[in-house]
């Protein structure tokens, strides 16, 4: 890690002219995120801007329009590769393509995202357990009765990321306990049907046409 901070450094000392204090922030990111492996990293005259890769994916993490505004000011734009020690030089063009391609979280992802805020904030002194989740969920946009349920209770850290993480799991199993694969929801969609909706799920795959079929034999 020291030989790519180093080049980092060359890199804040020849082109950024102010706020080079910047570069240590985006150091302790790095250093705080050992599983990150990409990081785009913009130089500008007036400090620096790093995204990781992740949150460049989700519109929610609000990273694709930071690395919008600051495109223009950009004089260099570098992909970090921590896991090779590397740093390579894309163009702007190509940050445009990454930053248009950021889309909406889904809801297993938002909370993923709450559960690692809630862990960093189980070590900030003096932080509301509550009221940092009420947050997380209100910048991820996520919305579910537990949350609901545990921001009025106002428990400690433990117990709201036990309850996240069992959340989670819920979540997951629903997910793949459905009855119906997601090519067929968005068909149905299309037709105004919600397969989540029992009336809905037997009109779209013709359940009761079914049943019928089979008194009808059973009566020949």
């Amino acid at each position: 890690m020291k030989k790519l901070f180093k080049a980092m450094q060359s890199l804040v000392n020849k082109h950024v002219e102010a706020y080079q204090s910047d570069f240590g922030i985006d150091k302790k990111v790095i250093m705080a995120n050992p599983t990150e492996v990409l990081y785009y990293w913009y130089i500008r005259q007036h400090g620096t801007f790093l995204a990781k890769a992740s949150d460049m994916q989700w519109i929610e993490t609000c990273r694709p329009k930071s690395a919008k505004f600051w495109l223009s000011e950009t004089k260099m734009i570098l992909e970090v590769h921590v896991d090779t020690k590397e740093l390579k030089s894309i163009t702007p063009y190509k940050m445009e393509g990454i930053i248009k391609a950021a889309k909406s979280m889904p809801e297993n992802v938002k909370l993923d995202y709450i559960i690692h805020r809630m862990n960093q904030e189980g070590v900030m002194e003096g932080s509301s357990s509550a009221s940092a989740l009420y947050w997380a969920a209100k910048d991820y946009k996520f919305s579910h009765p537990k949350i609901d349920e545990l921001v009025k209770r106002c428990p400690g850290i433990l117990t709201i990321l036990a309850a996240l993480t069992e959340l989670k799991a819920s979540m997951l199993s629903a997910e793949t306990d459905k009855p119906y694969s997601d090519e067929d929801y968005a068909k149905a969609k299309k037709l105004g049907y919600d397969l989540d909706d029992w009336n809905h799920y037997t009109i779209y795959f013709e359940l009761g046409a079914q049943e019928g079929n089979n008194l009808d034999r059973c009566f020949i």
